[in-house]
């Protein structure tokens, strides 16, 4: 019973699967896919799902940039989040991440095809950037009650200290 109440109450966001694909016939392409989520009405978008299957609360589930859309939505609509659980997830400001973020990434990123992670972080990064901008949640996060998970590994090219700075939110736990 639990869990048929979580499935119909989690909605999962982050970078579109295609982002570590190198684009095939047939499919839609990471460009295409990421310009069309995050460059138009984003979190607005994000409700009108929530809206359509009539759910009042729900539980986030986001990996990599998704946690910035999922905390956008969670700090315009909060009554409408129950919880959110970040996987790998990037920082909640812009800062200096880009920099020290290339300087981590290793060749077996995501035991993906190199052409795929390439493809990835120069065509998908490229986009999502350019759509958040300087982004920095920071001053919204401790306004926020739900709880939140924030699962990164200590070997993941997303620095740690960036990653801690999730656990701005009140509820908020680093696992």
């Amino acid at each position: 019973m639990l869990s048929r109440r979580l499935s119909a109450t989690a909605l999962a966001l982050g970078a579109a699967t295609a982002s570590a694909q190198k684009p095939t016939e047939g499919y839609i392409t990471a460009d295409d896919s990421i310009r069309l989520f995050y460059r138009t009405a984003g979190h607005g978008d994000l409700d009108a799902v929530r809206r359509h299957f009539k759910i009042d609360r729900v539980v986030l589930v986001a990996h990599s940039y998704g946690p910035l859309l999922a905390a956008t939505y969670a700090i315009a609509h909060p009554d409408h989040v129950r919880g959110m659980i970040f996987f790998g997830p990037v920082p909640p400001r812009r800062g200096d991440f880009f920099q020290r973020f290339g300087k981590l990434i290793r060749s077996d990123l995501c035991a993906s095809d190199p052409a795929g992670i390439r493809y990835g972080l120069t065509k998908t990064n490229r986009i999502v950037n350019a759509s958040y901008g300087d982004w920095d949640l920071r001053s919204a996060l401790p306004a926020l009650h739900m709880p939140v998970l924030v699962v990164h590994g200590e070997e993941d090219a997303i620095p740690m200290d960036l990653v801690n700075e999730w656990t701005m939110i009140p509820n908020a736990r680093l696992f």
